[in-house]
Protein backbone atom coordinates (compact mmCIF):
# COMPACT_ATOMS: atom_id res chain seq x y z
CA UNK A 1 0.00 0.00 0.00
CA UNK A 2 1.37 3.33 -0.91
CA UNK A 3 0.98 6.57 1.12
CA UNK A 4 0.56 10.22 -0.52
CA UNK A 5 2.82 11.79 2.35
CA UNK A 6 1.50 15.10 0.48
CA UNK A 7 -2.26 14.64 1.48
CA UNK A 8 -1.71 13.38 4.53
CA UNK A 9 -1.40 15.17 7.86
CA UNK A 10 1.66 15.58 10.06
CA UNK A 11 0.31 14.00 13.09
CA UNK A 12 -1.07 10.47 10.17
CA UNK A 13 2.60 10.26 8.97
CA UNK A 14 4.01 10.64 12.64
CA UNK A 15 1.32 7.85 13.51
CA UNK A 16 1.84 5.77 10.91
CA UNK A 17 5.97 5.68 11.28
CA UNK A 18 5.67 5.43 14.89
CA UNK A 19 4.64 1.56 15.54
CA UNK A 20 3.90 2.22 19.19
CA UNK A 21 1.34 4.81 18.89
CA UNK A 22 -2.39 4.23 17.93
CA UNK A 23 -3.27 6.62 15.13
CA UNK A 24 -6.56 7.91 17.02
CA UNK A 25 -3.93 9.28 19.60
CA UNK A 26 -1.38 10.81 17.62
CA UNK A 27 -1.21 14.35 18.06
CA UNK A 28 1.24 17.39 19.18
CA UNK A 29 3.28 16.05 16.54
CA UNK A 30 5.67 13.98 18.70
CA UNK A 31 6.62 10.02 18.17
CA UNK A 32 6.10 7.70 20.63
CA UNK A 33 7.98 4.58 21.73
CA UNK A 34 7.42 1.87 24.59
CA UNK A 35 9.88 -0.22 25.93
CA UNK A 36 8.85 -3.17 27.95
CA UNK A 37 11.13 -4.40 30.98
CA UNK A 38 11.15 -7.80 32.28
CA UNK A 39 9.25 -8.08 36.22
CA UNK A 40 11.45 -5.99 38.75
CA UNK A 41 11.19 -3.27 41.07
CA UNK A 42 9.85 -0.10 39.47
CA UNK A 43 12.37 1.45 37.27
CA UNK A 44 12.73 5.14 38.51
CA UNK A 45 15.59 7.18 38.77
CA UNK A 46 14.93 6.55 42.79
CA UNK A 47 15.73 2.97 42.40
CA UNK A 48 18.76 3.90 40.29
CA UNK A 49 17.07 3.21 36.52
CA UNK A 50 18.69 5.12 33.82
CA UNK A 51 17.01 6.04 31.48
CA UNK A 52 19.34 7.95 29.08
CA UNK A 53 19.29 4.89 26.88
CA UNK A 54 15.94 4.30 26.07
CA UNK A 55 15.76 8.11 25.27
CA UNK A 56 18.52 7.94 22.64
CA UNK A 57 16.69 4.92 20.85
CA UNK A 58 13.68 6.55 21.18
CA UNK A 59 15.20 9.24 19.01
CA UNK A 60 17.15 7.34 16.91
CA UNK A 61 13.83 5.11 15.91
CA UNK A 62 12.48 8.54 14.61
CA UNK A 63 15.61 9.45 12.64
CA UNK A 64 15.55 5.97 11.00
CA UNK A 65 11.91 6.00 10.32
CA UNK A 66 12.59 9.53 8.14
CA UNK A 67 11.40 11.90 10.93
CA UNK A 68 13.12 14.87 12.66
CA UNK A 69 13.34 15.36 16.34
CA UNK A 70 12.70 18.88 16.81
CA UNK A 71 13.21 19.19 20.79
CA UNK A 72 14.24 16.57 23.70
CA UNK A 73 13.13 13.39 24.40
CA UNK A 74 11.05 13.39 27.61
CA UNK A 75 9.74 10.07 29.73
CA UNK A 76 5.78 10.64 29.45
CA UNK A 77 5.24 7.48 31.68
CA UNK A 78 5.95 4.06 33.67
CA UNK A 79 3.01 1.75 34.19
CA UNK A 80 2.49 -1.54 35.16
CA UNK A 81 2.05 -4.52 32.22
CA UNK A 82 1.34 -7.69 31.19
CA UNK A 83 -0.08 -10.50 32.97
CA UNK A 84 -0.45 -9.35 36.92
CA UNK A 85 0.97 -6.33 36.20
CA UNK A 86 4.57 -7.54 37.25
CA UNK A 87 6.46 -6.38 33.62
CA UNK A 88 6.68 -2.68 33.27
CA UNK A 89 6.14 -0.23 30.10
CA UNK A 90 8.18 2.95 30.11
CA UNK A 91 6.73 5.72 27.30
CA UNK A 92 9.08 7.60 25.90
CA UNK A 93 7.79 10.92 23.74
CA UNK A 94 9.92 13.36 21.31
CA UNK A 95 8.50 16.18 19.07
CA UNK A 96 9.32 15.59 15.34
CA UNK A 97 8.26 16.52 11.60
CA UNK A 98 8.57 14.55 8.85
CA UNK A 99 11.32 15.00 6.57
CA UNK A 100 9.35 15.26 3.51
CA UNK A 101 6.96 18.27 5.45
CA UNK A 102 10.06 20.37 6.13
CA UNK A 103 10.87 23.35 3.52
CA UNK A 104 13.88 23.36 1.28
CA UNK A 105 17.09 22.11 2.75
CA UNK A 106 16.33 23.04 6.48
CA UNK A 107 16.59 19.35 7.72
CA UNK A 108 19.47 18.72 6.04
CA UNK A 109 22.40 18.77 8.46
CA UNK A 110 26.38 19.65 7.55
CA UNK A 111 28.23 16.65 9.03
CA UNK A 112 31.78 17.87 8.87
CA UNK A 113 34.95 14.88 8.42
CA UNK A 114 37.99 15.41 8.03
CA UNK A 115 39.96 13.59 6.09
CA UNK A 116 43.53 11.64 6.71
CA UNK A 117 45.77 10.91 3.60
CA UNK A 118 48.21 7.99 3.51
CA UNK A 119 50.71 10.69 3.30
CA UNK A 120 49.55 11.99 6.76
CA UNK A 121 50.07 8.82 8.98
CA UNK A 122 52.69 6.50 10.16
CA UNK A 123 54.45 2.92 8.69
CA UNK A 124 51.75 1.88 10.49
CA UNK A 125 48.58 4.13 9.81
CA UNK A 126 49.01 6.26 13.29
CA UNK A 127 48.30 9.83 12.64
CA UNK A 128 50.69 11.89 14.58
CA UNK A 129 50.50 14.18 17.11
CA UNK A 130 51.16 18.04 17.15
CA UNK A 131 54.73 16.84 17.95
CA UNK A 132 55.02 14.61 15.64
CA UNK A 133 55.20 11.20 17.24
CA UNK A 134 52.73 9.07 16.84
CA UNK A 135 51.50 8.85 20.51
CA UNK A 136 48.59 6.59 19.73
CA UNK A 137 50.34 3.91 18.84
CA UNK A 138 50.77 0.99 21.08
CA UNK A 139 53.48 0.38 23.09
CA UNK A 140 55.64 -3.06 21.62
CA UNK A 141 55.39 -5.82 23.78
CA UNK A 142 58.53 -7.18 24.49
CA UNK A 143 59.26 -10.70 23.24
CA UNK A 144 59.84 -12.94 26.47
CA UNK A 145 63.54 -14.70 26.05
CA UNK A 146 63.40 -18.68 25.83
CA UNK A 147 64.96 -18.72 29.50
CA UNK A 148 61.93 -17.02 31.15
CA UNK A 149 59.33 -19.04 29.34
CA UNK A 150 60.96 -22.24 30.82
CA UNK A 151 62.41 -23.66 28.00
CA UNK A 152 66.30 -24.63 27.67
CA UNK A 153 68.57 -22.72 25.21
CA UNK A 154 71.51 -24.15 23.75
CA UNK A 155 74.53 -23.16 24.93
Amino acid sequence: MTTDTKTESTDEIIARRSADIDATRASNNEHRKVFVLPPGPKPTEKNGYDHRANMAATRQYAISQGMRPTDDVRHVSTAAFGPGGKSWALTYAVPVQPVEKIEGDEWREAVEVEVITDNETDTEGHVPNATGDASDKPTPTPEPDADAAGKKTAK
